[in-house]
């Protein structure tokens, strides 16, 4: 009975956490990362202040946590792409594809610049932060890699730079996309079209 309990508790905390988690994503995508506070997360999640911080240090820790949840699920989409094609031509189907709806939610684009903007102010989030994108680029930079290698071509660069160009090309672009009357975003074309350019054009391994 005893170790029931234990595992109530434990199943009682981690569905607090994933609340909290699901409010803040919330709540930074509707608010953005200034607007948003640990009482209007905590609210939305329908819980105090304390369970707030009975299970996150502060507002940096968990959009810290809710961006690195959102990267590795970027990164695991990609992976299974990579995985299932067949041919390179299949596996650049599919990119294709992803990239076309990759900012469908630009919010998270204009909060990723946010959170480098809030990175330079506060040295201690900035290591963290430095260290999530390092992993981040790493992720990216080991599938760019496959993809080369299954192509039979030299990377330009190392991959991991140009997993971060890549990067710094979709955030970019989503400051752009008011620009567009139909609201379309040219991040993933324009993607789309430096990585099939820098395949054609590379060297055989």
């Amino acid at each position: 009975m005893e170790n029931r309990q234990r595992l109530t508790r434990q199943e009682s905390r981690a569905q607090t956490r994933e609340r909290l988690i699901e409010a803040a994503r919330h709540m930074f995508a509707q608010d953005g990362y200034g607007g948003a506070s640990v009482d209007t997360i905590a609210a939305a999640a329908g819980y105090s202040k304390g369970a707030f911080y009975g299970n996150f240090d502060s507002k940096e820790a968990i959009f810290l946590e809710v961006l690195e949840r959102h990267m590795a699920a970027e990164a695991a989409q990609l992976s299974r792409l990579v995985d299932a094609g067949r041919t390179v031509g299949d596996i650049l189907d599919s990119v294709d594809a992803w990239l076309d709806s990759m900012n469908a939610d630009a919010d998270w684009a204009l909060l990723a610049m946010e959170l480098q903007l809030q990175a330079r102010r506060s040295p201690g989030f900035a290591v963290q932060h430095d260290a999530l994108y390092a992993r981040h680029r790493q992720r990216l930079g080991g599938l760019i890699t496959r993809l080369f290698s299954m192509s039979g071509k030299r990377l330009p660069v190392p991959a991991e730079e140009l997993a971060a160009a890549m990067m710094a090309l979709a955030h970019g672009l989503v400051l752009q996309r008011t620009q567009y009357v139909d609201g379309s975003d040219p991040a993933g074309p324009l993607i789309k079209t430096v990585l099939r350019s820098l395949l054609a054009a590379g060297s055989p391994l």
